[in-house]
């Protein structure tokens, strides 16, 4: 019986002082210099070799919605379309955008622009892919 109350006590104080702590964690996207940016391309599948190279204001653009400070959320999402960032020290960032979402990895911030990504893909020609996704 004693061993009971111990437990019991031992149970109530854990659950009394673990009650103020808060676990969730606030995230944003991580910042990216529109200087050390070379080339930004979106295309509509991961593999796709045709997309539409970004010109410097809708990079500008971008650079703005991604150092925006937003809290990004937790989501996992079917991406429609693909932003391939390319810095000048070869590094390669992808981002996926659904709907008025964009995101790296599954941390997602929304956006105000929704159409935004899909008229810059549907209403410029499409080239040649610059940036390399895989091996080729």
């Amino acid at each position: 019986m004693k061993i009971m109350t111990f437990i019991a006590l031992l149970i109530l104080l854990n659950i009394f002082a673990c009650q103020n702590q808060k676990i969730v964690q606030k995230k944003t996207l991580n910042e990216i210099k529109y200087s050390e940016i070379e080339i930004a391309e979106i295309k509509k599948g991961l593999y796709d070799t045709l997309c539409v190279e970004l010109k410097k204001n809708q990079i500008k653009k971008i650079v703005e919605i991604l150092n925006s400070k937003k809290e990004s959320e937790l989501l996992k999402i079917m991406p429609k379309y693909w932003l391939f960032i390319k810095f000048k020290n070869d590094s390669i960032k992808k981002y996926k955008i659904a709907d008025n979402y964009l995101g790296e990895f599954d941390d997602y911030i929304k956006i105000e622009t929704k159409n935004n990504f899909i008229n810059v893909y549907e209403n410029n020609s499409k080239t040649k892919c610059k940036i390399k996704t895989r091996i080729e």
